[in-house]
């Protein structure tokens, strides 16, 4: 257990490092994606770069994340209310 940290430090380094590496100017160029997409149309959740299933899990998560809102009394919050369009 001791050696899980640093194997994990380890392994970062090498993603970093690597001919395809995670470039920052992804995260810059998703946001602006998703600034020129229509009011209405922008996802919840946006991934960039490798996934490592991050996708998956968010697709897994977002009907709990609702039923977690709804529960709270807080189910609005996962509804996008936009003047003029359809409910979502």
């Amino acid at each position: 257990m001791a050696k899980i940290p640093g194997a994990m430090l380890e392994q970062f380094g090498k993603l970093l490092s690597a001919p395809k590496a995670p470039k920052p100017q992804e995260v810059a160029d998703a946001i602006c994606h998703l600034i020129v997409q229509p009011a209405g149309s922008r996802p919840f959740r946006t991934v960039v770069g490798q996934d490592f299933g991050a996708k998956t899990v968010n697709a897994q998560n977002a009907p709990v994340q609702s039923e977690v809102l709804k529960g709270l009394g807080l189910g609005h919050l996962d509804t996008l209310k936009i003047p003029g369009l359809a409910q979502m």
